[in-house]
């Protein structure tokens, strides 16, 4: 039996970006309401910046998208800011981030196996500085101690080929990170992400998708 060797997205499926509603409570007279609506908009933002840049073939750091994204949310809702407030968030988003409950078990059942059977590592849009930072928070210890014991393996950060998911060069980054010879078919990727997990299906892993919202497939592609 081959080794299955599993790229594990961070961003929205490891860690929950919801949890960015709590960093907003940083900004003065912000109701819960509009908090939450800002926390959506700040990662639908985050996303469709990336795919622009991958549509123009240019490139900036994630850790800059992530940034001006938040200000563009904040400009939509006509939410006044200052750059103290959001240096505060963003040093929150960086290291507040929690794990989802049903994570320790995902890591505890590759943990089982062992790396013979499942080959593992964190394979993200995020730059190094940003995956290590997450990691480093309390909320994602469960993460972080099994990438020191080595149950996890070196992150993959799409910021080695300057291009996002689901760009091809990212995953053909990733498969070569894991081993030149490692064939596509024994790639599998877990990704909350439609667009992830039809990147991956197109350069031929295996894809597992997690629903986070519980509302089904509906992605068209």
């Amino acid at each position: 039996m081959s080794t299955k060797h599993l790229a594990l997205d961070l961003y929205g499926t490891l860690l929950s970006t919801s949890s960015t509603f709590a960093l907003l409570s940083t900004l003065p007279t912000l109701t819960p309401t509009t908090a939450t609506s800002i926390s959506t908009l700040w990662r639908t933002h985050q996303l469709t910046y990336t795919f622009r840049l991958n549509s123009t073939l240019t490139y900036l750091p994630f850790i800059i998208i992530t940034e001006l994204s938040l200000k563009h949310a904040l400009h939509d809702h006509s939410i006044a800011f200052t750059s103290d407030h959001i240096s505060a968030i963003m040093a929150l988003y960086q290291s507040s981030l929690s794990v989802f409950p049903d994570v320790a078990e995902l890591l505890d059942g590759i943990a089982a196996r062992g790396n013979a059977v499942v080959d593992a590592r964190v394979f993200s849009n995020g730059d190094m500085g940003m995956i290590n930072a997450a990691l480093s928070g309390e909320g994602a210890e469960v993460v972080r101690s099994r990438v020191e014991s080595g149950v996890l393996k070196e992150p993959v950060s799409v910021d080695a080929v300057g291009r996002y998911k689901p760009a091809k060069e990212t995953y053909e980054l990733c498969r070569e990170r894991v081993g030149k010879e490692v064939q596509p078919r024994d790639m599998v990727l877990v990704s909350s992400n439609p667009f992830d997990i039809v990147g991956a299906a197109e350069r031929g892993w295996e894809t597992v998708w997690v629903d986070r919202e519980g509302k089904g497939w509906g992605d068209g592609l």
